[in-house]
């Protein structure tokens, strides 16, 4: 996961006790909509080491340095509930960007399926093909969801698409060993006709771990929404994305 979202050792920053790190903070660093963007790959402090403002002081420590390194935005997700976390970001200077619903289904024999009536044909594809879908969004994909981030862990990923009459109607990218549907896009034209339904059809055919996740849909991504519901897949919690100007 830390390869997919881009880490940079160099770039990561902790406190050690001695010899051991109490507190760190993974960043990834890559380009997101077009600025160069450093990611919170992953945050985390000893228990016996909390409420000391230890993140706090590593974040407002490194901000110099990822500036140096021509880092002009930072980016995070933070559970909505851990108001905690959201409070201590927003007095950082962070602001919501965006809101965020995960999806998840642990039974994949309760999922329904829509079946397709006309004639259609499931195949795989190379990553450069789904770029080609991009414009079909209806919301541009989380950090960890990007294709830049799909790049990364490429050999970790399927990728197929959905024709209907030969005619590309939509794609899906995912990984079998975890069950995450990076992306699953389905042209305007070709919707409500079961193709996002035969695309995770095939995809739970090659899916190892027995449940599958839908990570980080636009909140007010209504079609995207809809689909997670009907094909059911509970919706377990909601982040905010947050973004800070460096």
């Amino acid at each position: 996961m830390l390869t997919r979202r881009g880490f940079c050792k160099e770039l990561s920053f902790g406190v050690s006790h001695g010899d051991m790190i109490v507190s760190f903070i993974f960043n990834g660093i890559g380009d997101f909509n077009g600025i160069k963007t450093a990611y919170d790959s992953g945050t985390g402090t000893l228990k016996e080491y909390r409420g000391k403002g230890l993140s706090k002081k590593i974040f407002n420590d490194s901000i110099s340095i990822l500036e140096e390194n021509g880092v002009k935005r930072y980016l995070l997700e933070v559970l909505q509930h851990n108001s905690a976390a959201v409070n201590l970001y927003k007095s950082s200077g962070f602001e919501i960007s965006r809101e965020f619903g995960c999806y998840v289904c642990d039974d994949l024999g309760k999922l329904t399926i829509k079946k397709i009536d006309t004639n259609y044909t499931i195949s795989e594809i190379d990553i450069r093909v789904i770029e080609d879908f991009s414009s079909r969004f209806d919301f541009e994909p989380s950090w960890q969801n990007s294709f830049d981030s799909i790049k990364r862990a490429r050999r970790e990923f399927k990728f197929k698409k959905c024709s209907i009459d030969a005619i590309d109607a939509g794609f899906i990218a995912f990984e079998p060993e975890s069950g995450d549907i990076a992306q699953l896009a389905v042209k305007s034209d070709h919707r409500r006709l079961g193709v996002a339904s035969m695309l995770l059809q095939s995809a739970v055919q090659e899916i190892t771990c027995g449940k599958i996740k839908i990570i980080n849909v636009e909140c007010g991504s209504e079609p995207l929404e809809e689909f997670c519901t009907k094909s059911g897949l509970q919706l377990v919690c909601k982040q905010y994305e947050m973004i800070l100007d460096l």
